[in-house]
């Protein structure tokens, strides 16, 4: 019985208006800050890099490239397929060393020794194990 007096309760009303209904909340707009406040350019100032550190972040890029002709001269012992993955990895490489650009400046330069160290080891054991010559 009660459920019934519900149900005709609910029929009797009149219908909302458009006015009534719930209005979605308007959010704030976000504004960025025309200009830089002195504490910002404290902490971004603070938070550089050493002049240590920008050598030798450089000086690694600069040697990771200088690997880049080795490896693709890699073609005059290696088949097509093995360069292809050499120049792979060599890229990987390259995409690491900018990752720890700014994160990690002091191990840009290990980039191109590990990359010296897969060139060496592929170009090695494809010439031992798979009898790749020149």
């Amino acid at each position: 019985m009660n459920i019934r007096r519900v149900a005709e309760a609910s029929r009797s009303r009149t219908p909302r208006r458009v006015a009534d209904a719930p209005q979605p909340a308007v959010l704030p707009r976000f504004r960025y800050p025309r200009h830089r406040s002195a504490a910002y350019m404290e902490v971004t100032m603070a938070d550089s890099p050493s002049l240590l550190a920008k050598v030798v972040r450089v000086l690694g890029v600069l040697a990771h490239l200088v690997l880049l002709p080795f490896y693709l001269a890699s073609g005059l012992v290696a088949p097509l397929w093995a360069v292809i993955v050499l120049v792979g990895i060599w890229a990987a490489l390259l995409v690491l060393a900018i990752r720890w650009w700014r994160t990690r400046p002091l191990l840009v330069p290990l980039a191109p020794v590990v990359a010296l160290a897969v060139w060496f080891a592929g170009i090695s054991a494809g010439e031992a194990w798979l009898g790749w010559t020149a």
